[in-house]
């Protein structure tokens, strides 16, 4: 199964889904929003790689993003 790195996106109203910026934290925050979903992740060099066949899933990329970058989610959501 190949690994590819986690390309953030965010969705804006007139372009669609394009590239989010992330700050250093963020990885860190997208690893508690994997294992919260028990999505397999590899961490290298300090980057998080997704499975090839989720990183097409763009509007599931979305969503993680999205989660990894909400503070309130993060607070309320931890794998048991």
């Amino acid at each position: 199964m190949s690994y590819v790195p986690f390309a953030p996106l965010k969705y804006d109203g007139q372009k669609g889904l394009i590239t989010a910026q992330i700050n250093k934290g963020f990885y860190k925050d997208l690893a508690q929003v994997l294992v919260y979903y028990e999505v397999p992740y590899r961490k290298e060099a300090g980057v998080i790689n997704i499975r090839r066949k989720l990183s097409q899933d763009k509007d599931l990329v979305w969503n993680y993003t999205s989660k990894a970058l909400n503070e309130d989610w993060l607070k309320t959501h931890t794998h048991h």
